[in-house]
């Protein structure tokens, strides 16, 4: 399903550029691209997006751009969940056709290529995770001149959205792996603090531990391997098994019960890989090193998961 820039657009308006503000529709928006590239901002409430096939948690102060051939559509929003959002043409900032099919190319129009170096390979989408106000404020700034349309709004209009555009390249910037240098204990602080249970093990997301250190998703995993020298996937499945271990020795839930409550889906697969781990099943641990920790409830933040036997 491919979204019309003229369904938004005001009727005989020969404008590039449309701002507006939305709620989640019900029953929500089909999964759908565009014909046109959208920057939209959280301004209240939260949501789950979907977008290229991955899901992210989205939440107030946060801020989107999506290019032409984005697949993507909301949902389980909360009941206030809104958004302000711009949707325009490529042809507003100089280019010969409206189809943008990711970030780079609308950056490395003559616009633009002077104003901000842009990498060169392909960037679909951009996710800013909580960022502060002046995104807001802008684009508020720009929906009352819209609205008003006054003379001179699409000139002011098109200035403002060329400063969020820069101020959303520049941000991306920083959080690539050459403009930011993240260390291997933010990196394994984030994915431990991430993964602290509350009543059980949510499915784990890398967009949203991306978030908590200001990266993009699609450079975590590299990243990770490159600092902490494991895989991020490998990293959680220990972390699972180091919360299996801490479960088994002080509580008294049984295996069954802890291979839910840590998150694995197949029993035969978390057997094989607590045996590798420990070399010796799970039974034969609790067994042995019963009584060897101390915590007092399976959120007590003060208890190091690394002094496990």
């Amino acid at each position: 399903m491919i979204e019309k820039f003229e369904k938004y657009a005001r009727k005989e308006s020969s404008e590039m550029l449309c701002l507006n503000e939305s709620v989640l529709s019900d029953p929500p928006i089909a999964l759908h691209t565009h014909d046109f590239i959208e920057l939209s901002y959280i301004t209240k409430g939260c949501a789950t997006h979907i977008v290229n096939g991955n899901k992210v948690s989205i939440n107030a102060g946060d801020l989107f751009l999506l290019a032409n051939d984005c697949q993507h559509t909301f949902e389980k929003g909360s009941s206030d969940f809104s958004y302000m959002n711009v949707l325009f043409l490529p042809q507003l900032f100089g280019a010969d056709s409206q189809y943008c099919s990711t970030l780079n190319l609308l950056f490395s129009l003559p616009y633009f290529e002077n104003k901000i170096g842009f990498p060169d390979y392909n960037v679909p989408y951009i996710h800013l995770y909580q960022t502060n106000k002046s995104f807001g404020n802008l684009l508020s700034d720009g929906l009352l001149e819209y609205y008003n349309a006054k003379q001179g709004y699409l000139d002011i209009c098109k200035n403002i959205l060329e400063i969020i555009l820069l101020r959303i390249a520049r941000c991306y910037l920083q959080q690539t792996p050459t403009e930011k240098k993240t260390s291997r204990q933010e990196l394994i602080d984030a994915v431990y603090d991430y993964m602290k249970p509350s009543s059980s093990f949510k499915k784990i997301r890398r967009e949203d531990i991306a978030g908590r250190i200001n990266i993009h998703p699609d450079s975590l995993s590299r990243i990770f391997k490159k600092e902490v020298g494991v895989n991020l996937s490998e990293f959680i499945r220990d972390i699972r098994l180091q919360y299996a271990a801490c479960y088994l020795l002080t509580t008294t839930m049984n295996v069954r019960e802890i291979i839910h409550y840590v998150g694995y889906q197949d029993s035969k697969n978390f057997y094989k890989a607590f045996e590798e781990k420990h070399n010796m099943t799970p039974a034969e641990y609790r067994k042995t090193y019963k009584g060897t920790c101390i915590m007092e409830s399976l959120s007590d933040e003060s208890f190091d998961l690394k002094n496990l036997p």
